[in-house]
């Protein structure tokens, strides 16, 4: 059984509010292109933005803080961050 190649795209928002999804991305994109190919496509940014809005504060601080970070995971290393950056 060949395991999906997914990405796990986390988003840190409004105070330290953090929520991660999980997508599936095509077998031809290269890795180099994956930061693309998550602008281009944006059915993802909804589902994120609704989940990070039902999440717990964690921490809070006196600035607000807006990071979206995204991270590939290859088959032959499910723990193992292949390829990741920030969006």
């Amino acid at each position: 059984m060949t395991k999906k190649r997914t990405i796990k795209i986390t988003k840190t928002r409004t105070f330290y509010k953090t929520a991660t999804i999980e997508i599936e991305y095509p077998d031809n994109l290269l890795l180099s292109e994956a930061s693309d190919w998550l602008y281009n496509n944006t059915d993802w940014e909804e589902k994120l933005d609704e989940k990070v809005m039902n999440a717990e504060l964690f921490v809070e601080f006196d600035t607000e803080f807006d990071q979206t970070r995204y991270d590939i995971y290859e088959e032959v290393t499910e723990t193992q961050n292949v390829y990741g950056g920030t969006l």
